[in-house]
Order: structure tokens, then C-alpha cells, then sequence
């Protein structure tokens, strides 16, 4: 087991970080410390493949310059802040990838909505192996007018 990274560290004073890649550390045991949103011009954020576990801090959602977040292969999930409160200030995010986060406690195709209403120039996103709510009782997909460019996930079987 590794230490992570501090809300105290001096990374997070610079304000002038347009692009952060702190991938592959694999910090064990250690979250996302809150002080990720304090670089304020920040465009690219990876923190993919470090192990961090539990709530996605709510400080991401005031990175509002960000075009890419990649939180993927981490134990993440989110609960409170859900992904509504997540993604509604991350307009002028391009790529999302959030494979492998928890996103079970959102309900329904509530997280379809947030993305496509919050989102309006994401361009990719990745949710392979997301833990979606329990959609047993699905016994309908309504996918018309979507102009799917590539196969349909998945994932969509095991529904």
C-alpha cells in the first residue's frame, strides 16, 4: 500500500494547470482528495488506474474548464454528489470516462438525461464495466432518432 495524494499537497495551488495526468500510480486505499477542483484553469484531468476507492469529490464539478475526465478503473462511486450535481457545471466537457465508477445509486435512465442535457459537446464516453442501477424489470429501449453511429454497448444485453 502506497500514500495517496493530500488536500495539502502544493499540486493543487497551481493555478495556472491546464492539464493533469496522475494515472497508473495505483495509490491503494487512499481517495480523490478534495482539493482536485482548486486548479481552476484545469482542461484535462486522468486520475484512471490509481485504486482510489469511494466518493467522487464533489470539487471536480468546479473544474468548469475541463474537456476530458478520465476516472476510470478506480473503485469510485457516486451518492452524494450524485452525477447531476457532478457534470452540471462541466459544459464544455468532450470525453468522460468512467469505467468501472459505481453508478448504481442513480435511478432509471436518470443518468442518460444528465449526461445528454449537461453535456452538450461530449463527443466520447466510456462506461465499460460501470455498475449501472439494477434494471431487471427493463423490458423496453427506445433508441430511435439517436443516429448511433456503432454498435449498440453490451451491456444492454444483460438487462
Amino acid at each position: 500500500m502506497r500514500e495517496g495524494i493530500h488536500d495539502s499537497s502544493s499540486l493543487f495551488d497551481l493555478q495556472h494547470l491546464q492539464s493533469l495526468k496522475f494515472a497508473d500510480n495505483r495509490y491503494y486505499d487512499s481517495q480523490i482528495p478534495s482539493a482536485i477542483g482548486k486548479p481552476a484553469n484545469l482542461r484535462y484531468l486522468n486520475l484512471s488506474r490509481n485504486g482510489f476507492w469511494g466518493q467522487i469529490p464533489i470539487g471536480i464539478s468546479h473544474l468548469i474548464k475541463l474537456t476530458v475526465l478520465d476516472l476510470s478503473e478506480n473503485y469510485l462511486e457516486l451518492k452524494n454528489p450524485n452525477l447531476s450535481m457532478l457534470v452540471q457545471n462541466l459544459t464544455e466537457l468532450k470525453e468522460l470516462y468512467f469505467d468501472y465508477v459505481n453508478l448504481s445509486a442513480e435511478k432509471g435512465g436518470d443518468w442518460c438525461k444528465e449526461i445528454s442535457s449537461s453535456l452538450p459537446h461530449l463527443r466520447a464516453l466510456s462506461l465499460y464495466s460501470t455498475s449501472l442501477a439494477k434494471l431487471t424489470s427493463l423490458s423496453m429501449i427506445r433508441l430511435d432518432y439517436t443516429n448511433l453511429h456503432s454498435p449498440v454497448p453490451a451491456f444492454f444485453a444483460n438487462f
